[in-house]
């Protein structure tokens, strides 16, 4: 670094010297764009030559990710809480995504919005919508969730929420985990 910040208060004192610099910025400059497109060429190549096992690996994984699934789901009394199995080269598992709001039945986003305007602006509604009336759904849920992990602490518990047309969700997602070491052990991988 100090070399560098030396070079570059070497002061350019001629016509002659100025020229012979920027012709030498320009021949570096022609060699690191070689260079660059040499190297993006080599990853372009080593990419293409590894696409077709990748996308091979890939599709047969999403396979057999699906058929775990149908089977789970077929035998989902033998899950641990009915979330967990454990096999002897990985886990089953059904996990439940982030907890969104979800509509009621014949409830729209203008409605519940509306009858959160229905309430006096001193109401504990008021903090729920912003200022462009629009629906703060983020402090909706916030305010669901038990403070400090303390059951019944909610601010905002869930038949209340109900008063609004609104009921917090969670989506159930699949997830099969193997355990690397014993993955090898039982699969030659090609």
């Amino acid at each position: 670094m100090a070399t560098k910040q030396a070079e570059a208060k070497q002061a350019i004192a001629t016509r002659q010297e100025a020229e012979q610099t920027l012709a030498r910025k320009g021949r570096l400059l022609a060699l690191l764009g070689e260079s660059v497109a040499e190297r993006d060429r080599a990853a372009s190549e080593v990419q293409t030559k590894h696409s077709p096992v990748i996308k091979r690996l890939t599709d047969e994984i999403d396979v057999l990710d699906a058929r775990l699934q149908d089977w789970a789901e077929k035998h989902r009394e033998a899950f641990t809480d009915g979330k967990t199995y454990e096999l002897s080269s990985g886990w089953l598992r059904f996990k439940l995504g982030p907890p969104k709001l979800v509509l009621l039945a014949r409830w729209t986003w203008q409605k519940t919005l509306n009858a959160l305007l229905a309430f006096p602006a001193a109401s504990q509604w008021s903090t729920y919508v912003k200022r462009v009336p629009e629906i703060n759904k983020r402090k909706l849920l916030s305010d669901t969730r038990d403070v400090d992990g303390r059951p019944g602490t909610a601010l905002l518990p869930e038949p209340n929420l109900r008063t609004i047309g609104l009921r917090v969700d969670q989506d159930e997602f699949f997830e099969a985990e193997s355990k690397p070491q014993a993955a090898l052990q039982y699969v030659p991988c090609p």
